[in-house]
């Protein structure tokens, strides 16, 4: 009976899917990512169904974390409907947990839920769930979360439920976890954390990740801070929904290309906010875009300042000067920014063959630095 009611949906959709249509977020050579409290899915039934198919294919992000799954029936109805993802859930004790992928380009390695059983489960009313992938051969491990709501703003820590102590106490844990669990791994932790990022230090939830700026960041923090038309949750107003990253992510998220935004749906339909609230969700998406090289194909030679390479490289990088250098530093980075090789080259005449075999099959970026500090970047592929 849904897949009948939804095919009857459609001359009703067509009246609004011409806008839609113009919303875009993921590129080309970008890992898009994308946080969504999409509320009590399907808070309108089959006419939700067909509103999120439309936004999830206009948006076409590479993973969607989403919260407040209802109605696992329906998340299994919007699988079958998108054909270029596929979805996961761990059970009905994810409790409104799910991810959303292009499977493609995406394998998982592992999916499990963090805390569940008390103490630590006490701070986290759904139960973390961690997605370990694979994107172009490259690990990046999501961890999708849906954090304590309400409170007064105020952290009281001698209060052990106190909705504020519950999320600082969540934030206590994760980062724990992940110091210790995921050492140069790139990790991104995200969802509805139901908070602001822009309290006080005293109150402030997210203090201990705020203040390891270095292995850390929010993406979203200038969202955060700017104009409330920005804002993730505009009922309040108030920004809740975050995307945080670990150091590994931090160059390809600066790289040109690379950015986060709110993804203001309700610009695009007729009835606008009101519209997206009462037939989708009260909150909108969070995306976050990182930079990787495109594939190259076999034999692709890439013309620099003063170096070329063959590609594919195989087990020997063989590099080629045009002009007589005294030192050159080879650097070898996988797209993540992970640095898997380096050596440094006295006087390397016209040509220099380095041994890469100890290097996966993948994508990799070279940068080679002369003596007068010249760099040249080529992308590689094993």
């Amino acid at each position: 009976m849904r897949f009948l009611l939804f095919f009857l949906l459609i001359p009703f959709a067509s009246m609004w899917s011409q806008t839609i249509e113009d919303l875009d977020f993921g590129t080309e050579g970008t890992l898009d990512i994308v946080t969504w409290n999409i509320e009590f899915f399907p808070k309108n039934d089959q006419t939700t169904l067909q509103y999120v198919v439309e936004i999830i294919e206009a948006i076409d992000a590479d993973i969607i974390a989403i919260q407040e799954v209802d109605d696992y029936f329906y998340f299994n109805d919007l699988i079958d409907f998108l054909s270029e993802y596929d979805g996961y859930y761990q059970s009905s004790n994810s409790r409104g947990l799910a991810y959303l992928y292009k499977s493609d380009i995406i394998s998982i390695n592992a999916a499990y839920e963090l805390f569940i059983a008390p103490p630590e489960s006490d701070n986290f009313p759904r139960y973390p769930m961690v997605l370990d992938i694979d994107y172009y051969q490259e690990r990046v491990v999501l961890i999708n979360n849906h954090y304590k709501c309400c409170g007064d703003g105020e952290l009281e820590l001698d209060d052990d439920w106190d909705e504020e102590t519950r999320r600082y106490n969540a934030n206590l844990l994760l980062k724990n976890y992940i110091d210790n669990e995921f050492t140069n791994t790139p990790v991104v932790l995200l969802g509805d954390l139901n908070d602001i990022l822009t309290d006080v230090p005293e109150d402030n939830v997210f203090q201990n990740f705020l203040d390891d700026s270095s292995n850390y960041q929010f993406v979203d923090f200038e969202i955060a801070t700017g104009p409330s038309s920005n804002f993730s949750y505009p009922s309040w107003p108030s920004h809740i929904d975050h995307i945080l990253i670990t150091k590994e992510l931090f160059l390809p998220f600066m790289a040109d290309g690379g950015g986060v935004e709110t993804i203001k749906i309700d610009e695009f339909l007729a009835g606008g906010f009101t519209e997206y609230d009462q037939n989708v969700s009260d909150h909108r998406p969070v995306g976050m875009r990182v930079v990787l090289p495109q594939i190259l194909s076999a034999g692709d030679i890439e013309a620099s300042l003063f170096v070329t390479a063959k590609n594919p490289m195989g087990d020997i990088l063989t590099l080629y000067l045009n002009r007589l250098e005294t030192e050159l530093v080879v650097e070898i980075y996988t797209t993540l920014g992970r640095l898997v090789y380096r050596q440094k080259v006295q006087n390397p005449g016209e040509s220099l063959a380095l041994n890469a075999s100890q290097l996966s099959e993948g994508l990799f970026i070279a940068i080679i630095t002369n003596a007068d500090h010249n760099r040249n970047i080529i992308k590689l592929k094993k």
